[in-house]
């Protein structure tokens, strides 16, 4: 079994050093579409056969189409940014970048992409961003600055955005619940 497991990952790592952006885009986007049928399962407490996998896949390819590309360039611009030598100063410096500009800035995109994806006009989803955008970021900075340091100090940069995809997993199934939530949106 140890030495199947080891293959894989050899493989895998074959794969990602030749294909970065698409290996990220298709674990990114399965991450995601797994996330939201988490979400639908685990706490809205759909049965499978209830699963609105319509919502499952326009997640998915949110992930794979915004999310992978987006996390990929803007890990490329923080080494660009603050250099490819991982000290303490970079990772905090890196940190202070992620969470405090591309984080707040980034649920804008993801949340209007999730809209349009979803039928709504845009008076609707402005609404839905006013009424999610700050609990989203609150909720994301309990999660993303432990997760992110230890990322960007021991996590060598190509699995970096594996490593942010196991724990987006987690975060994946709130912003696809949060995201898909009805009851947010109000009548302006």
């Amino acid at each position: 079994m140890i030495q199947i497991a080891s293959r894989i990952w050899k493989s895998y790592l074959t794969v990602l050093n030749k294909y970065p952006l698409r290996v990220q885009v298709i674990q990114t986007g399965a991450l995601c579409g797994l996330g939201d049928l988490l979400a639908q399962t685990a706490i809205d407490k759909k049965s499978f056969d209830a699963v609105e996998w319509s919502r499952v896949g326009r997640f998915a390819f949110i992930g794979a189409t915004l999310i992978a590309p987006s996390i990929r360039a803007w890990y490329l611009s923080m080494e660009r940014i603050t250099g490819s030598s991982v000290t303490v100063k970079a990772t905090f410096y890196k940190l202070a970048l992620d969470q405090g500009v591309f984080a707040p800035l980034f649920q804008f995109p993801v949340l209007t992409y999730i809209g349009f994806l979803q039928g709504q006009n845009f008076a609707d989803i402005k609404t839905k961003i006013r009424s999610q955008w700050w609990d989203i970021v609150t909720t994301g900075w309990k999660i993303w600055p432990a997760a992110q340091l230890i990322n960007f100090y021991f996590v060598p940069f190509l699995l970096r955005p594996l490593c942010a995809a196991f724990v987006a997993l987690f975060w994946n199934i709130y912003l696809a619940w949060k995201a898909n939530s009805d009851t947010l949106i109000k009548e302006t």
